[in-house]
């Protein structure tokens, strides 16, 4: 993966010269270890600064001498510096984009030895995009961490294209796995307005399956006109194909009330 490396330059060191750090901007500019490591200290817990600092640190090799009242010394290469509270935090400005999940871009390229799907989920059965909905609806009104691993098998597969149905994910993996499907939640958001509203309230009520399956049931009415034997080439098809066609059929809906109210 191509990354977009930001140079900053800190104020000059004890060393002769400038210490010049990297610096990502966003989760996209994550490499593939750099990403692990960011989700492997935020699944301990490590959030704001404190995990900022230490992606700093990481990602440009720093080793931390001394700790004083008065600040940190630190060694990169053969430049030795120090740094306060305020150079520190300005230090680590360029981070600020791991205080937000909504934007989170990235995903781990394999877990277990299994291979991501595409990070928008395209080719991805109409079939399959279900199954993760029920996961991630269910993870989200139980917080029972075994759905997390159930999307997970979903969203990496093997050579073949088929689910990842061995895999056990760390804690790392699976808030990896949780982070990237709410971001694609999203972009579906934007891309199907008609068919994704946000409903009012914490939507962490009890009941998430049977909700989820009357959904399931009423989208798939929708796809085949009620024809059951067209079921199974529904299930199969793309499911962005699926959720275009889902949000015309509720904007149609949508036009229909409003002639009918206008009458």
């Amino acid at each position: 993966m191509n990354r977009l490396k930001t140079k900053r330059t800190a104020p000059r060191s004890s060393s002769p010269g400038e210490v010049r750090l990297y610096a990502p901007t966003s989760w996209h500019d994550l490499g593939q270890r750099e990403l692990r490591y960011a989700l492997t200290m935020m699944a301990e817990g490590v959030e704001g600064d404190a995990l900022k600092t230490y992606m700093l640190i990481r990602f440009n090799k720093i080793k931390v001498v001394r700790r004083s009242a008065e600040g940190w010394k630190m060694v990169k290469g053969d430049k030795v510096f120090y740094a306060d509270k305020r150079l520190l935090s300005s230090m680590i400005g360029a981070l600020k984009f791991v205080d937000r999940y909504e934007n989170f871009d990235a995903r781990l390229d394999s877990v277990g030895g299994f291979r991501a799907v595409d990070g928008l989920l395209n080719g991805v059965p109409f079939n399959d995009y279900l199954k993760m909905e029920i996961c991630y609806q269910m993870f989200s009104s139980t917080k029972e961490e075994a759905y997390l691993t159930s999307l997970a098998r979903l969203l990496y597969r093997d050579a073949q294209g088929r689910p990842a149905d061995g895999i056990s994910p760390d804690k790392a993996e699976r808030l990896g796995v949780l982070l990237w499907y709410a971001h694609i939640k999203e972009v579906f958001a934007r891309l199907f307005p008609a068919l994704f509203k946000k409903v009012d309230g914490d939507g962490g009520d009890g009941g998430a399956d049977v909700d989820m399956r009357q959904l399931t049931d009423a989208q798939l009415r929708l796809l085949t006109d009620g024809d059951v034997t067209k079921e199974k080439a529904v299930r199969m098809v793309d499911c962005k194909r699926a959720l275009t066609e889902l949000n015309a059929k509720a904007v149609e809906a949508r036009r229909a009330n409003e002639k009918l109210k206008s009458k």
